[in-house]
């Protein structure tokens, strides 16, 4: 049985008021960094084989104080990278909420994307193919990603099962965790945006 944690990066200044998308130099605030120490305290008794992270400092950052726990190193990983939003990328938020091609995207992601950018089913794509590689390189082990929440949706709906155009219906807070596990190919979601008291799920 192989467990997935996917937790999404904890808050940063830009958070609901910009697209940061891949902007370099978005690191975590005060709160993100007690975030990502909540994040690390949760997962204290998760027995990691490897943890894993998004290329973006916001991620890396959250993954830190787990890897110092554990005495482990972070690898970066372009698979669990935030959605690219093209043209939209460094945009205030408020300011797309007229546009069509932002409405579009809310609407129906599974047949637009942002211009310049990333569909939802391309990231969903890179996130199911890097934990199929990750499933069999770590056979009965515990494996944290550390990601962004939009991937973390498109992941989910995938092994959920249900069409990605309803993604935006999974909650997916800062310094949130959510659970996958495989029992042989077999996917279960067995939790999905803890952020609050937690039982790792390391029975089995």
């Amino acid at each position: 049985m192989t467990t997935f944690y996917l937790i999404r990066h904890g808050s940063h200044d830009l958070l609901g008021k910009t697209m940061a998308g891949r902007m370099p130099g978005v690191h975590l605030s005060d709160q993100g960094r007690k975030e990502a120490q909540l994040v690390s305290d949760r997962l204290k008794d998760v027995p990691f084989a490897a943890i894993y992270a998004s290329p973006l400092e916001r991620a890396q950052e959250t993954a830190q104080p787990l890897a110092s726990l554990k005495n482990m190193a972070v690898h970066v990983s372009d698979a669990l990278n935030e959605v690219n939003f093209g043209q939209w990328t460094g945009m205030n938020i408020d300011s797309l909420h007229h546009d069509p091609q932002w409405e579009l995207w809310n609407a129906s992601r599974s047949c637009s994307r942002p211009p310049g950018g990333e569909m939802l089913v391309e990231i969903q794509s890179r996130m199911v193919d890097k934990i199929e590689v990750l499933r069999c390189a770590h056979i009965d082990q515990h494996v944290a990603l550390f990601t962004h929440s939009d991937t973390i949706r498109a992941t989910l709906s995938f092994y959920l099962g249900i069409p990605v155009d309803m993604c935006i219906r999974i909650a997916v807070d800062p310094g949130s965790i959510s659970v996958l596990r495989f029992i042989q190919a077999k996917p279960e979601v067995i939790l999905v945006n803890a952020t609050g008291e937690f039982s790792p799920c390391i029975s089995g």
